[in-house]
């Protein structure tokens, strides 16, 4: 009986330690994952990711192209704001002429 609580305290040490090192490595992961170049444009998409923007924890602002007209986006974790809309005009004109 004495052998399971000094192995179940290990096991909880153990744990402990795991989540502290988590928790104080996690910003830095983070980070370091906004850093690298992660494919945001697939074959035949329509959407195009162009530039992300951390404003704070809850919230940031998306650059995105669809279907040839760029948006500036603010995104939360409950909602999604266009803030402002362009029309990329050479296309439209290339398209209008043929």
């Amino acid at each position: 009986m004495n052998d399971f609580f000094v192995e179940f305290l290990r096991s909880l040490l153990a744990l402990g330690i795991v989540l502290i090192v988590v928790i104080i490595t996690l910003p830095y992961l983070l980070r370091f994952l906004s850093i690298l170049k992660i494919q945001t444009h697939v074959g035949d998409s329509h959407v195009k990711i162009n530039k992300v923007i951390p404003l704070h924890r809850k919230g940031s602002l998306v650059e995105m192209e669809v279907k040839n007209t760029y948006y500036v986006v603010y995104f939360t974790d409950t909602s999604a704001t266009i803030i402002h809309r362009e029309e990329n005009e050479e296309d439209n004109t290339k398209s209008t002429a043929s």
